[in-house]
């Protein structure tokens, strides 16, 4: 065994996030990043000079924002192989918006990282391309009157980091839709595809709205009939909607594409004098039953200006 020692240079860019650590790991995997298995060896700070014990072998090193956009933002480093002696490492965040800040390595150019980057490079090229298909797809049917909410279920959406159980309550939102939330959770009106996203590290709150303008047929839907339109467009199975007090209700689960774990959504459909609203709560199977309750009376807050 032997130390490595990483020196996270102090920068203002994401100076408050702690960012996670990876090392390549087959024997006692925890995730995937960008196809190499990896454990988790810690956190590290801004300033900060994290020590951890690491075997003698070869391996890639990985430092990343968090475990959610670990495959889209990350950084490499090769350590080789060596007996006993230590490992020093450093680097900075640098800012990129599009990328959450990442944080990169001093100086490592070495044959096995650009090898490492250049198959990366060319698989997220293939999988750009993919989804632009997809986009463009979905785009014209929703330009045909045909998509009722586009909803998918395995997207990967920026987590923040940390959660507090204590974290006091606050309302979120903007004059047409507000909801009674806590400080754990940001919110992002620039969201492709959805009205507003409120993100937290456990819980993630998508909210569609589809306006009568753009889908005329809609205004003539029942909750249960939307509910319905969602679930077949989305095929998300044989999934019952109820109606209680003008909000429709509806639940199904789905694995993550990204980290292959199962993730329950709690859905919830109004009217309003405009347009038709779809709001999803979504929760990890592993913090359902802890959340479930809680998820409810965010659900019960929901205020929607002009709601039927």
């Amino acid at each position: 065994m032997r130390n490595l020692i990483i020196n996270r240079e102090h920068s203002d860019i994401a100076a408050k996030d702690t960012y996670l650590v990876y090392i390549e790991d087959h024997a006692v995997p925890e995730c995937k990043i960008d196809g190499v298995w990896v454990r988790k060896l810690g956190t590290i700070r801004d300033g900060e000079t994290a020590r951890f014990r690491i075997a003698d072998r070869e391996a890639m090193l990985f430092v990343v924002k968090n475990k959610i956009t670990r495959n889209y933002s990350n950084s490499c480093y090769h350590i080789d192989e060596g007996v006993g002696g230590d490992v020093f490492v450093s680097g900075k965040c640098e800012k990129n918006v599009l990328k959450f800040n990442p944080f990169k390595f001093d100086g490592d150019t070495s044959y096995e990282v650009e090898e490492f980057k250049a198959k990366v490079r060319k698989k997220k090229t293939a999988w750009f391309i993919g989804i632009l298909a997809a986009f463009v797809m979905i785009s014209y049917i929703a330009m045909s009157g045909m998509l009722a909410s586009w909803v998918d279920p395995n997207r990967d959406v920026y987590q923040p980091s940390g959660w507090s159980d204590d974290a006091a309550a606050k309302d979120l939102g903007d004059p047409n839709f507000t909801v009674t939330l806590n400080d754990n959770f940001t919110a992002n009106f620039n969201h492709q595809g959805y009205y507003v996203v409120f993100s937290s590290e456990k819980v993630t709150c998508f909210v569609v709205r589809e306006p009568f303008k753009q889908y005329p047929d809609f205004e003539k839907l029942s909750l249960v009939e939307y509910g319905k339109k969602i679930i077949e467009v989305n095929k998300l199975g044989d999934v019952e909607v109820t109606e209680k007090d003008g909000v429709g209700y509806f639940t199904f689960s789905a694995i993550s594409s990204s980290n292959k774990e199962n993730y329950i959504y709690y859905a919830y459909l109004y009217k309003s004098d405009d347009a038709c609203w779809f709001v999803h709560f979504a929760v990890n199977e592993a913090d359902n039953e802890k959340l479930a309750d809680d998820i409810a009376s965010w659900a019960a807050s929901i205020k929607i200006k002009g709601k039927q």
